[in-house]
């Protein structure tokens, strides 16, 4: 029998004032087991899974969670009401839903070590260990190598490797350029090689292609000077070629004033020669004769 003195009439609603209403304004209206619905006819409450838009319609004060009555509230990140109105964890990697809370996040974190449902736990999110992986990142200069999850939702700490005079892709430091863009802030692409070396600042020297630096001494103008130096053959360094008029060269004529300026340019080269061993002959002695 209703509660407080209430007689039921038909249609399952609640006498009121000694009379019978004929519609139902709230579920309070409706006897127990049943609800009022959006016609205003109190209507018996809702099954486990039954589809639902408030609690009021669920039986046995049973909650209407994500469109169904469910066995509980099921409000945790990684657990949802599926269609039999049973509370379960959601999938293996499933965001949570979108009346839940989300997963929380990890300032500069690694999106491969992020928070996520793992199909089991229902009240919370979970970060991967160390048997997941963080892929490998560029970082400049320098290639940052894949490495384990630390479990909370960063990358286990690797040390850098540089990547010399280039940069890097997303897995590994580049060996060839093809342009200077390809090449770290301080290099250039110079036929498909990235170097840091600038011949412009190298003295009159041609950049080592194994150093990547300057050259500091010389054994042949050609390889080891820049264009207008030549290798100078006692010093070993190159020095600035001096200008040497044509009008002053030898010819390939007989007489007698040719073979005369011939005969002075060799003159010249041999009093050069002589002056340069002279010198270094000092220098030796000097340094023979310090203590």
């Amino acid at each position: 029998m209703p509660s407080s003195g209430h007689l039921m009439c038909d249609g399952n609603v609640l006498c009121s004032g000694g009379a019978c209403p004929t519609q139902c304004a709230s579920t309070n209206d409706c006897i127990s087991g049943f609800f009022c619905d959006s016609s205003q006819k109190c209507v018996m409450k809702k099954v486990l899974g039954t589809e639902c838009n408030s609690n009021a319609e669920c039986a046995k004060g049973t909650p209407c969670v994500g469109g169904v009555c469910c066995e509980s509230e099921c409000s945790g990140p990684c657990e949802a009401c599926n269609a039999a109105g049973l509370c379960r964890p959601i999938g293996k990697d499933e965001p949570p839903r979108p009346s839940h809370p989300a997963c929380p996040t990890v300032p500069n974190g690694d999106p491969q070590c992020a928070a996520r449902c793992d199909g089991e736990t229902r009240d919370r999110c979970v970060f991967p260990g160390s048997s997941s992986t963080c892929s490998a990142s560029c970082e400049g200069d320098a290639i940052r190598p894949a490495s384990a999850c630390d479990g909370q939702g960063a990358c286990q700490t690797v040390a850098l490797e540089q990547c010399g005079a280039y940069t890097c892709d997303a897995n590994h430091c580049l060996n060839r350029c093809e342009n200077s863009n390809q090449c770290a802030h301080d290099a250039t692409c110079k036929g498909h090689t990235c170097s840091r070396c600038n011949q412009d600042a190298c003295n009159g020297f041609t950049c080592d292609a194994d150093t990547d630096e300057c050259k500091h001494t010389c054994q042949r103008s050609e390889t080891d000077c820049a264009g207008s130096y030549y290798c100078h053959p006692l010093e070993h360094r190159c020095v600035k070629a001096i200008p040497f008029p044509a009008s002053q060269l030898p010819a390939c004529a007989m007489g007698r004033g040719r073979v005369a300026q011939h005969s002075f340019a060799i003159a010249a080269a041999a009093w050069l020669l002589f002056c340069a061993r002279r010198r270094r002959s000092t220098a030796t002695r000097t340094r023979a004769s310090s203590p």
